[in-house]
């Protein structure tokens, strides 16, 4: 309570902050989801003048159909893009470098069973449809990739790719490009395992922590007047960068460790607790 009652001591107002969270493994639970207790406190927040917004690794179509609600522009893309929902429009975005293409056709190339999804900003394509994309659909929801395409279709920057696979594979795929990279210079490309079955590339610029700084520019909050809720090492430049951060219960040690205040387990509707602090601080 001490936390949140130094977070507060300047405000007097739900209006004072910007609220920011993660979905999976935050906002959501473990059955992909997010709770009708979540989506209450989330619309009691807002309707006692609080901002929300959504920072996550999905895009348009799987965000949208969590009915997760939200009154402010939002970070899509792993800090890719920053889209308004109201508008359906995309305000700002964080393209990966030009030699993204020449690194996804290599990789093809040498693992041709794969199953590699490409994001550009409004829509998104499975290079080869095989069984771990039709996995990858169903974790996400939403409409879906268009499958069958081939790369040089897809116009327009890409902001990220992943590929869902065995661990295994992912194993097989991660030592290539480490070969790869001891070799040759990286021109920009990050990348790592988020899930054992899922492995995610985005460019090195695209962090959520320097997307959540756009976000304040562009929505007019200062970076301490923002409280910001994460579970992964993708999570930590953004929780790092806000004035206040709060991790659930389950999520990573490290990320634990890195916030402000450690809230309840994910299947235990972290929202409906964080609403009951605020309130409390502002007392």
């Amino acid at each position: 309570m001490t936390a949140f009652k130094d977070f507060m001591k300047d405000k007097q107002s739900f209006s004072d902050f910007l609220l920011v969270s993660d979905l999976d493994g935050t906002l959501m639970d473990r059955n992909n989801a997010v709770s009708e207790e979540n989506k209450a406190a989330l619309k009691e927040f807002m309707d006692l003048g609080g901002h929300f917004s959504i920072c996550t690794g999905r895009v348009i179509s799987s965000s949208e159909w969590l009915e997760v609600p939200v009154n402010t522009i939002s970070i899509l893309h792993n800090g890719g893009s920053i889209y308004d929902y109201d508008k359906k429009e995309i305000l700002w975005t964080m393209p990966m470098p030009e030699e993204t293409r020449a690194l996804i056709a290599e990789l093809e190339d040498r693992f041709p069973d794969l199953a590699w999804t490409v994001y550009a900003p409004t829509r998104h394509y499975t290079l080869h449809h095989n069984a771990w994309a039709d996995w990858l659909t169903a974790i996400e929801g939403g409409s879906g990739p268009e499958s069958g395409c081939r790369l040089e279709e897809i116009s327009g920057p890409i902001l990220k790719f992943v590929v869902p696979a065995s661990p295994e594979e992912i194993r097989e795929a991660s030592a290539y490009l480490d070969q790869k990279y001891e070799k040759e210079e990286n021109p920009g490309i990050a990348y790592n395992v988020s899930l054992p079955t899922l492995f995610e590339f985005t460019g090195t610029r695209s962090d959520k922590g320097e997307a959540l700084k756009e976000l304040a520019r562009l929505t007019g909050f200062d970076l301490k007047d923002i409280i910001y809720m994460g579970d992964n090492m993708n999570d930590m430049n953004a929780m790092k960068t806000a004035g206040f951060s709060i991790a659930p219960e389950s999520a990573l040690p490290e990320v634990r460790k890195a916030a402000d205040y450690i809230s309840v387990d994910q299947d235990r509707h972290l929202m409906r607790d964080v609403l009951e602090h605020l309130k409390k601080a502002l007392e």
